[in-house]
């Protein structure tokens, strides 16, 4: 009987690269936020101004890097509560993280990468065997 997980690899694998594409663009997002408001205070010449942008970007980027950080803090998480529950949500979170590694793989799917590497060894058992 196969789990919940190893069913549904498809979408767990398309979360995984939603997941990736938050955790890069919202960090941007703030990050870039904070600068402009920073700037603004800048331009206005107004300490008291200056010390709010400044403040504001450093929460800013403070927040991005708990962003940035979630999943790997939310792997960490399901990866000690799991060990105690028979190991089953380990596709799901493996799919999240690392959407194309080898754990989120279908059984008898093979990645692209392993694929190559067959074609190229044999392309080099060719060139070494020539045929006569």
């Amino acid at each position: 009987m196969k789990d919940f997980c190893s069913e549904t690899i498809e979408i767990w694998q398309f979360a995984g690269k939603i997941v990736n594409i938050f955790k890069i663009v919202i960090p941007v997002i703030l990050i870039v936020m904070g600068l402009i408001t920073l700037g603004k205070a800048m331009v206005a010449d107004d300490d008291q101004e200056i010390k709010k942008g400044f403040n504001s970007l450093l929460k800013k980027v403070i927040t991005g890097l708990v962003i940035f950080f979630l999943p790997t803090l939310v792997n960490a998480i399901v990866g000690i509560v799991d060990s105690d529950v028979q190991g089953k949500a380990t596709v799901c979170v493996a799919c999240i993280t690392d959407y194309n590694g080898a754990k989120c793989k279908k059984k008898g799917e093979s990645s692209s990468n392993d694929s190559k590497n067959q074609e190229n060894s044999n392309e080099n058992e060719n060139q070494n065997n020539p045929k006569e």
